[in-house]
């Protein structure tokens, strides 16, 4: 997916379809609103690209970064068997908080 411009503030915007996802049911419009490009992107790599299987194991390469810690989170939801991430020292203890 390609982000077009770097967002909005507005109550309402005009979008092309291709550049939306589906908010899930239990979601609240808030929770939605605050995912941002990191963890769609995310979903769409692991998921879409690359058809994630459960039971397999996954290399995050700058997992504290916005997309890594939800590749982390997203691959331990799918039942990985182990995710490693690769995270300078002072940003690492947010990985293992989240891959707990």
């Amino acid at each position: 997916m390609q982000w077009r411009n770097g967002g909005a503030r507005a109550e309402l915007v005009a979008a092309p379809e291709d550049g939306l996802v589906l908010k899930p049911a239990a979601t609240t419009l808030e929770e939605a609103a605050a995912v941002g490009t990191p963890a769609v992107l995310a979903n769409e790599v692991l998921l879409d690209q690359a058809g994630f299987p459960a039971g397999q194991s996954l290399l995050v390469n700058g997992a504290a970064g916005g997309m890594g810690l939800w590749l982390v989170q997203l691959a331990v939801a799918l039942g990985a068997s182990r995710v490693v991430g690769v995270a300078t020292r002072t940003s690492s203890s947010c990985c293992v908080r989240w891959a707990s």
